[in-house]
Order: structure tokens, then C-alpha cells, then sequence
């Protein structure tokens, strides 16, 4: 075993790969909590299942022991893992897009209130 293999490690190799800036981002794609993820750090252990399922062009040996190759050199599984990154990323954007847009209708409402007080305001 690598004198460097951690659960530590293991999270932050992962999210680099994926892209992921923070433990939450992960968490997320992941389908647990962040404080979860806390635990694994702080327990230095994490479900190896889960973490398989979901990373699946991560090479088994490596997430067990450290050692190797991070990646599986199987072209299919990354292109597989491309699409789910992508639709992942999808999901967060269209999330973040109907949460402008709610934002926008609602400031809109304010912007027609406010100028119908502006007007009663200025014809007294």
C-alpha cells in the first residue's frame, strides 16, 4: 500500500479528476450528504461500492490499495462517465437557470409595484 493512501487522498484524486471544486459538488454526484463525506475523511474509510458504482472508470485496485493507475483503461467506461459528468452539469445549469428566472419574475413584480408607487406618488 502507497504511504500516501487515504480516504483523504482517495477524495481529492476523485474530485480533481471529475472536476469537482468542493466536497459538497461531489457529495452531490456521489447521492450523499456532505457530512458523510466528513465522516469518511475522519474515519479515513468510505463505501467502496458506492464510490465504484458511480466512478466506474476508476481502477478497483487503486481505490482499494493506492496503488496503480487511478483510471481503468477502458475507453468505454470514460466515455460512459463523460455522458454522466455531462448530465450531471446539465442538471446543476438547469437548476441554476430556473432559479435566475424565478429571481428575475419576482424582480420584475417589484420593479411594477415600485413604479406604480412612484406614480401614485408623483400625481398627489
Amino acid at each position: 500500500m502507497s504511504k500516501e493512501y487515504s480516504t483523504e487522498m482517495i477524495i481529492s484524486e476523485i474530485k480533481l479528476h471529475f472536476g469537482f471544486k468542493t466536497d459538497s459538488e461531489l457529495a452531490n454526484f456521489l447521492g450523499i450528504s456532505q457530512p458523510v463525506l466528513a465522516n469518511w475523511k475522519k474515519r479515513n474509510t468510505f463505501d467502496v461500492n458506492l464510490i465504484f458504482t458511480k466512478c466506474e472508470v476508476i481502477n478497483a485496485n487503486w481505490l482499494l490499495t493506492g496503488e496503480g493507475n487511478m483510471l481503468n483503461s477502458t475507453s468505454k467506461k470514460e466515455e460512459k462517465i463523460n455522458i454522466n459528468e455531462f448530465i450531471y452539469s446539465n442538471k446543476i445549469l438547469s437548476e441554476s437557470l430556473n432559479k435566475l428566472v424565478d429571481n428575475n419574475s419576482k424582480l420584475v413584480n417589484i420593479n411594477e409595484r415600485n413604479s406604480e408607487l412612484i406614480f401614485k406618488l408623483c400625481n398627489k
